[in-house]
């Protein structure tokens, strides 16, 4: 069973070193699933930052994107998220072209220390299920989440209409026949200051 690891989203100089040890540890898990069969994809914003991809954050897909601007201005929160949606469905498309059968998506500002998923019996995980955790506020979370390869695309799908958050998730998986099954996890997010953010929500 190839899984592969997805890692999307900003990356900054001040936190560079926490986002260098999330992907690590993204794949210290990811890799305990499996026999070894284990691919990696990154997707990041222009300008690309200087020497990122060292010791074990190397991966096997990369790939660099312009922010869309006109896209984002729309308005701050909807319009980050279509721009954060299409970055997932790069990483998808560049991970089914690796062929993954399942897929760990994990934000570059997320560090994941326990995701206590079952170990998947006869190498198969329950085929219907999407592995997630709940927000305090009950919806799932979008921060990491491990999920059948081949409904990337329909739980990710820009063309869905706004605004591209977790009740859209729920809706898609939903639409795609899928259930949530949730397990215990650790999962921390770091963030630079609202400043380097540019934007005055912070986050």
């Amino acid at each position: 069973m190839r899984v592969a690891v997805l890692h999307t989203g900003a990356l900054h100089e001040s936190t560079l070193g926490y986002a260098q040890k999330g992907v690590c540890a993204a794949r210290r898990l990811a890799y305990q699933w499996t026999s070894g069969d284990l691919v990696s994809v990154a997707v990041v914003w222009a300008p690309k930052p200087h020497g990122f991809q060292s010791g074990c954050a190397r991966f096997d897909s990369v790939h660099v994107l312009q922010w869309n601007a006109s896209a984002a201005s729309r308005t701050t929160t909807a319009g980050h998220q279509r721009e954060a949606w299409r970055a997932l469905r790069v990483a998808i498309d560049a991970a089914l072209d690796l062929r993954a059968e399942w897929m760990f998506r994990v934000r570059f500002d997320a560090h994941v220390s326990a995701w206590n998923v079952p170990l998947p019996a006869d190498a198969l995980w329950e085929p219907d299920c999407i592995y997630g955790f709940k927000q305090s506020w009950g919806w799932p979370s979008d921060n990491a989440l491990l999920f059948p390869a081949r409904v990337g695309r329909a739980l990710f799908d820009r063309r869905l209409p706004d605004p591209l958050n977790e009740w859209r998730l729920a809706h898609a998986a939903g639409m795609a026949g899928l259930r949530f099954c949730w397990v215990r996890v650790d999962v921390w997010l770091f963030k630079p200051e609202r400043a380097v953010l540019g934007t005055s929500e912070g986050s």
